[in-house]
């Protein structure tokens, strides 16, 4: 995600958790909804964002394990979201059950409110995840292949891609990511960009800008601009050099400018 889309993302972000606050607001579930309305939406409003505060920073583990273990993120959400249950599951305990510390409490009711907050968790984080997904980014996670497919030898990076995913042109960092740019699409990956360019392996390529690498067969020419410049690339991206990288890029690639 860039600097530039993480305002917006963190607004809808917000908006969501808002309407979610207003609907149960209305629906005034726990027991609730005996309290006057304007109380009732104030109240889980902020409870909301209680939940959105413990849950929202597990979407990098999330994505961390999903790497880690090649299984699907969605299928690892529910075991992620049981460690944040924990002092949700308290904060109902104490602002809707009006529970005191010494107060006696069945172990049963516990668990019940436990999995309340937990399945209520999941479904909302799933819903998150559903939103914020890239339709342009290629599947990151490994897919069958027939047997008798051909093998292929490649940089290890694009062991991590899907199949067909083809060519790599270039990376560029995005915060805690790197997205790899091909042919006709991208893929997120939860990575630096520095161990992204180190599994290019023998690929050759360049680092043009802080935030990105592309592969010299990418490049169909460089614009100059000013102090800097810009790589148009076969795809039709554009690539920004910085202009400490500008003399090399020239030097590298005599054929492009």
């Amino acid at each position: 995600m860039s600097a530039r889309s993480f305002p917006r993302r963190l607004a809808l972000d917000l908006a969501i958790i808002a309407g979610i606050g207003l609907v149960a607001g209305l629906i005034g579930p726990l027991g609730t909804f005996a309290a006057p309305l304007g109380w009732r939406i104030g109240y889980w409003m902020l409870f909301a964002l209680a939940g959105f505060a413990l849950f929202r920073p597990m979407a990098p583990l999330t994505d961390g394990l999903a790497r880690r273990t090649r299984l699907p993120r969605l299928a690892l959400v529910p075991l992620v979201l049981l460690l944040p249950s924990i002092p949700m599951t308290g904060l109902v305990l104490l602002l809707v059950e009006g529970y005191h510390v010494g107060d006696a409490l069945a172990a049963r009711r516990l668990l019940q409110l436990f999995a309340q907050v937990w399945l209520l968790g999941t479904l909302v984080f799933g819903l998150f995840m559903l939103i914020h997904r890239d339709p342009r980014a290629a599947p990151a996670g490994p897919t069958d292949m027939p047997a008798d497919a051909p093998a292929t030898t490649g940089p290890a990076l694009a062991d991590r891609l899907a199949p067909g995913f083809g060519p790599i042109l270039a990376l560029r960092a995005e915060d805690h990511y790197v997205r790899v740019i091909g042919e006709t699409g991208s893929a997120l990956l939860l990575m630096r960009l520095a161990d992204a360019i180190g599994e290019m392996g023998t690929v050759e390529g360049l680092r043009v800008h802080r935030s990105w690498w592309v592969a010299r067969a990418a490049v169909l020419r460089l614009e100059p601009s000013g102090r800097r410049g810009v790589l148009h690339l076969a795809n039709g991206e554009r690539a920004p050099v910085s202009r400490d990288n500008l003399a090399a890029v020239r030097a590298a690639l005599p054929r492009a400018g």
